[in-house]
Formats: structure tokens, C-alpha cells, sequence
């Protein structure tokens, strides 16, 4: 069993928030929701190259259990030390979990 197989990973998925600062004007911060067991999925060709068209790299994906994951809230992801935005997500070969493609928020700036 290779390292890719096990679930010996721990990342935070993370859901924007808005929050007044000390100027009572509204900021976008991110709000750890929770903390996850997951495992790295090597990125595809196709799914590298589907990215790159549309001006993003693909740095990373995971797989976490699809109970933990509400797409609808859920929007970063914590692994690494790195804050990640989901890109998108699709359904694994286990039924019971989703893949995660993910960005790096210092990559997806440099793209704007």
C-alpha cells in the first residue's frame, strides 16, 4: 500500500465570512469550519491542462469524506500550512468521498 492510499492527512476546510474591521467597513475573512482526515490524489493530466486554460495551476488534491465537504460553504482548505482555494470538485471512485482541486491563493493572485 502506497502513502497515496492511506488516509494520513489532516486538513481545515474553510467557508468565507464577512466581518466588520475596526472601521466598522465589511472584510472577507476565512472561518476554520473544521478539521478533516483526507489523502493526497495525484492531479491528472487532463484536470492540470482544463486548469491551465482557464489561467489556473492546479497545486493540489485532495480526498476527503463527503459528509465532511458541503460545497455549497464551504470555499478553502487548509493542508500544509498552505491556504488553498477549491477550485472545484467531483466525486471519487469510493462513493463516499470527493476529490478537492485546489489553487494557491498566492498563485490565483498573481493570476488577476
Amino acid at each position: 500500500m502506497s502513502s497515496g492510499d492511506r488516509w494520513n492527512g489532516k486538513c481545515v476546510l474553510m467557508a468565507e465570512a464577512e466581518e466588520l474591521d475596526e472601521m466598522l467597513r465589511p472584510q472577507k475573512v476565512l472561518k476554520a469550519v473544521k478539521s478533516v482526515f483526507c489523502k493526497v490524489v495525484g492531479v491528472k493530466q487532463n484536470e492540470f491542462y482544463q486548469a491551465a486554460a482557464q489561467g489556473y495551476k492546479v497545486e493540489l488534491q485532495l480526498e476527503v469524506r463527503k459528509t465532511s465537504y458541503d460545497e455549497n460553504k464551504i470555499t478553502h482548505l487548509k493542508y500544509g500550512g498552505i491556504v488553498r482555494r477549491i477550485l472545484r470538485s467531483y466525486p471519487a471512485k469510493c462513493a463516499e468521498n470527493v476529490v478537492l482541486v485546489c489553487v494557491d491563493k498566492a498563485n490565483e493572485a498573481r493570476k488577476q
